[in-house]
């Protein structure tokens, strides 16, 4: 058995540093897209436009601006699913929804049971109601986003925006309706969205997990360090 010269194995090492130094560098650029101490990052997970109306679904999920640290020491997570829905040559609004609750109302459309939990049909009800809303300047404006279900397969969504009040349980109670769009997703539009939805939170719940960052409440003596030096 012969030793390989000494300059072959030197260039051998050096060349398998260069691979490491490679790797390395990769990683941290990796690590640094989806470090939870990065800005929060907003990704249009779905888009369906015609000539009257677009809806988008936009993800706000990740970063170190979804958590809030509470008199307890605990951050809580406040991430959310953005529904904005543009009526061309009118309006754009724009509504949130929690992680949670979108996936409940996700499952219940690729489960073709929304129909039968919501109802069909416009009218309060039946459809899924979310309500919402912002104070901006001492204003306080109120928004309620609504899912419908037709006789015709067809899921609407809606969004109603104006005047509101902010209740002593801090939620927000819509006084008048100034403002409504719509967009009408067919079934295979719906279910494409509900899909593409429900799997990217998936996605990103275990990437933030394996992060050390997920997207859940952290307790005190759970901190990821990321999060915590924020």
């Amino acid at each position: 058995m012969t030793m390989e010269p000494m300059n072959q194995i030197m260039m051998k090492l050096e060349q398998l540093q260069k691979q490491m130094n490679e790797l390395q560098s990769t990683t941290e650029k990796v690590d640094a897209f989806i470090s939870p101490n990065t800005p929060s990052r907003e990704v249009k997970i779905y888009k369906s436009a015609n000539k009257k109306s677009t809806l988008d679904v936009t993800s706000m999920l990740s970063g170190s601006k979804m958590y809030n640290k509470n008199k307890h020491e605990e951050f809580t997570y406040k991430g959310k699913i953005i529904i904005g829905i543009t009526e061309h040559g009118k309006d754009y609004e724009k509504a949130y929804l929690s992680k949670g609750r979108a996936k409940v109302i996700l499952s219940e459309m690729l489960n073709h049971t929304f129909s039968k939990r919501y109802g069909v049909g416009f009218s309060r009800d039946n459809g899924v109601h979310i309500h919402g809303g912002s104070v901006k300047d001492g204003k306080v404006r109120g928004r309620i986003l609504s899912i419908f279900y037709t006789d015709r397969n067809q899921y609407v969504f809606q969004i109603e925006e104006g005047p509101a009040e902010k209740t002593e349980t801090g939620a927000f109670k819509l006084k008048k309706k100034e403002r409504k769009v719509q967009k009408f997703l067919s079934l295979d539009e719906a279910l494409e969205m509900a899909h593409e939805v429900k799997d990217y939170i998936g996605h990103e719940e275990m990437v933030n997990h394996l992060r050390g960052a997920p997207l859940y409440d952290i307790l005190p003596t759970e901190y990821p360090r990321a999060v915590a030096n924020t």
